[in-house]
């Protein structure tokens, strides 16, 4: 059977910025037809399903779509998928021009199907978005690693060798994953950081976007293992580090000479340069925080602020 439509037609980008630009996308992939914006739509355009909230239409592009749907000539042939209905002139002569009226809800379905009495009114819905093979993809895991941290400083060499580690031990694991773009970006860093983990952990990769400071506190108090690695070593001025260790955390990383000596013997981090898959175990076999651990409070903002101060009140060294 033909169907009436040979595109959906919409005004949002089909990303998670806009739910029903999402929904378009994910509409026209399963009807196995294009989805057009009315900004860039050709002239030639055939039978489409529009599928927009009127009331966010300028003014421009409410007059761009009645000359493009022919409102004021009745002669095209077209759908609708109403997400929202305000009743606006140019939302009433569409519905009533069109050849079917999808309605997001049951509140529109009622007025639309008063204004048509009822010919061509379908009662409509909207799935989830999320994609059906997260439902599996994306549970639990036995283990939970946690990452933060600028996407350009994925350090990719130390990243592959905890996952080699990893494959020696029995664990269902996840890896977590929230990914920051710095300022001097251009934000390719977030797709290239993305590729290389899924490409690298699979399924156990979750990706959590960019998370706030909330976000990433709720993933601190989770029974998380931080991972962290920095370039030669972890350094006292590493906040992503000194962050995990405040809350008490597990923390795979990489020290070196230059790191902390506070840290370079602490059980609860395991240093990922010189780890054996027998060592990994032995970690990963510790359970809960530490956060009575005084490691907890050696890099905390008292202690800075008492440091500056002890500074300026000591005699001040003549400068030359």
């Amino acid at each position: 059977m033909k169907r009436p439509c040979d595109c959906i037609l919409g005004v949002r980008e089909a990303n998670h910025r806009s739910g029903v630009g999402l929904f378009n996308r994910l509409l026209a992939e399963r009807l196995q037809v294009p989805y057009r914006l009315l900004d860039s739509h050709r002239s030639d355009i055939g039978d489409p399903l529009v599928s927009l909230k009127f009331e966010e239409l300028s003014a421009a592009q409410s007059e761009a779509l009645a000359d493009l749907l022919h409102l004021h000539f009745g002669d095209k042939s077209f759908c609708l998928f109403l997400h929202t209905y305000s009743a606006s002139p140019v939302e009433q002569l569409a519905a009533l021009r069109a050849q079917y009226v999808f309605c997001g809800n049951d509140a529109i379905y009622r007025r639309v199907q008063a204004l048509r009495a009822g010919d061509g009114v379908i009662a409509a819905f909207a799935p989830s978005l999320i994609p059906e093979h997260y439902r599996q993809t994306c549970s639990p895991g036995e283990v939970e690693f946690f990452y933060f941290g600028m996407a350009n400083k994925i350090d990719e060499a130390r990243f592959v060798r905890l996952r080699d580690l990893l494959a020696g031990l029995p664990v269902d694991y996840r890896l977590l994953c929230s990914l920051a773009v710095h300022q001097t970006s251009d934000g390719s860093c977030i797709s290239h950081a993305r590729s290389f983990l899924a490409r690298n952990f699979g399924r156990r990769f979750i990706f959590l976007g960019t998370l706030d400071d909330m976000g990433i506190a709720y993933f601190l108090r989770r029974e998380t293992v931080f991972v962290g690695f920095y370039k030669d070593g972890v350094r006292s001025n590493n906040t992503t580090f000194n962050t995990a260790l405040s809350y008490g955390k597990r923390i795979i990383t990489n020290l070196d000479a230059d790191s902390p000596k506070e840290v370079q013997s602490c059980p609860r981090i395991l240093n990922i340069d010189h780890a054996e898959v027998s060592d990994l175990a032995r970690f990963l076999a510790q359970t809960g925080t530490a956060e009575d651990d005084p490691l907890v409070e050696i890099f905390s903002w008292d202690k800075l602020l008492a440091r500056i101060e002890s500074a300026w009140r000591m005699p001040r060294a003549k400068v030359a």
